[in-house]
């Protein structure tokens, strides 16, 4: 499973969704009104690829190269997707009243 880093809110229910859906040969992700998120689960299938990947490649480049493995779990809500790419983010998640702690 691919995480990044930056998805300080990602939930352990979001991230078993995940798994629930594996299967060999497949990709699962997440998505959000149609938009594709992390973390990524790749099939030991796709292994020696992702080994292989080239300096500033990404993982999505497996995804785009193999559509027909992609498997995505629909989520109605975003916030364990969030993530903090600046300081400036990371600040406002911070001050948030909706921040667990």
């Amino acid at each position: 499973m691919f995480f990044p880093c930056d998805q300080p809110l990602l939930e352990a229910d979001t991230v078993r969704g995940l798994l629930d859906l594996r299967r060999p040969g497949c990709i699962v992700q997440p998505a959000f009104k149609g938009i594709p998120s992390t973390p990524t689960l790749f099939s030991a299938t796709f292994r020696d690829e992702l080994l292989s990947l080239a300096p500033g490649a990404h993982p999505r480049d497996i995804k785009r190269r193999h559509p027909e493995a992609v498997i995505t779990r629909i989520l109605t809500d975003a916030s364990s997707l969030r993530d903090i790419d600046d300081p400036e983010i990371l600040k406002l998640l911070m001050n948030s009243p909706d921040t667990p702690g």
